[in-house]
């Protein structure tokens, strides 16, 4: 129960009109919204009898009707044409658990408002969208065609020379074809749904389908070729496995070709190995710092491995750092390691030509 609602005059008028202390009355109406809250989430609680009701809130079941008609004076309660009975301002007060089951179910509220989705996830939110329009929409046209059927009684007359026996036959006659165009609608309304869930249907079966013949034809290519590799050491040896031609068995493997590596390209791929590994090094000093500026590129490291001296004195320089107090947070960008170390560098050689 909300603040002030114990307090509210309301309240006290309800517990005036039944003869009931103020705790007493408080009780009444928390289980009446408790069971509410359980059997008549939309707030259209006139869906159950009296005597339910009365049950429900521990009244007894002979003076249900006494009950009602108190609920209803002191505005706890609200007649309504289409439910009887519907909980005042419930779609306003009702908890977050309430809107959130309407919002799955694709239901709303029995005085028309649409459910809260503010605790949904963005996709169930799509989705309970749709369905509170679907809902909405089905409301409509049931509304409309019993506005259509009430005018068709309204507006029935029956023929002259009729005389009032026959008057209530000719009423059940226009009755019963409303009745028969009711059904017509709903058998449209059927026979549509069946077209569009068959359509659906034909559409997931080929879509099933052209995922088999995908995975057929992906399991029905050849092994892939290998590629000679260069690793430390100069050589490395592979096999060598031609595709066959269409229609053809394949070729006995070949024996194993050695893959001869220059120097140049020795020292080339060294290279890149240390720069590689001196843009980590300055990462993981940074932490996750680093996920707001770019990566370091290539120009940058090999700067600062000469200033270093390789990837062993990097490291003890970056260790440095640490101790002397230099925290990644302050670092605004990557240039700032590159300058740091062309100082220091520039420093210790004044000084030892000093000396």
């Amino acid at each position: 129960m909300k603040r002030g609602t114990i307090d509210h005059p309301k309240m006290r008028r309800l517990g005036r009109e039944l003869g009931l202390p103020l705790y007493a009355a408080v009780g009444l109406l928390e289980c009446l919204w408790h069971f509410t809250a359980e059997r008549a989430p939309r707030g259209d609680i006139g869906r159950w009898d009296d005597e339910d009701i009365a049950e429900a809130c521990g009244w007894p079941m002979e003076e249900a009707a006494r009950l009602i008609a108190a609920l209803v004076r002191t505005g706890w309660l609200d007649e309504h044409a289409e439910h009887r009975l519907v909980v005042h301002d419930w779609s306003e007060h009702a908890d977050d658990a309430i809107h959130v089951r309407l919002s799955r179910n694709g239901e709303s509220f029995a005085d028309g408002a649409a459910p809260r989705q503010s605790r949904l996830a963005r996709r169930e939110r799509t989705t309970a969208e749709s369905a509170h329009c679907a809902h909405k929409s089905a409301q409509q046209r049931t509304t409309a065609h019993k506005s259509a059927q009430k005018r068709t009684l309204c507006n029935t007359e029956p023929p002259a020379g009729l005389n009032a026996a026959n008057i209530r036959k000719c009423d059940e006659a226009s009755s019963r074809n409303a009745e028969n165009d009711h059904t017509a609608t709903n058998n449209q309304q059927v026979a549509e749904d069946f077209v569009r869930t068959k359509a659906h249907k034909s559409a997931q079966q080929r879509t099933t389908a052209h995922k088999s013949a995908q995975k057929r034809t992906l399991c029905a290519l050849p092994e892939p070729v290998p590629v000679p590799v260069p690793v430390s050491g100069g050589v490395q040896e592979l096999p060598y496995t031609p595709l066959p031609p269409n229609g053809s068995s394949p070729p006995p493997p070949l024996a194993h070709a050695p893959v001869e590596i220059s120097a140049a390209a020795e020292q080339q791929r060294v290279e890149r190995l240390e720069i590689d590994v001196a843009g980590r090094m300055l990462r993981d000093w940074m932490g996750h710092h680093a996920d707001r500026l770019p990566p370091p590129d290539d120009a940058l490291c090999r700067r600062l491995l000469a200033c270093c001296g390789g990837l062993d004195g990097m490291h003890a320089w970056l260790r440095g750092l640490q101790r002397r107090g230099k925290r990644p947070e302050s670092v605004q960008q990557w240039g700032w390691f590159v300058t740091l170390a062309e100082t220091e560098t520039s420093a210790g050689a004044a000084g030892g030509n000093a000396a």
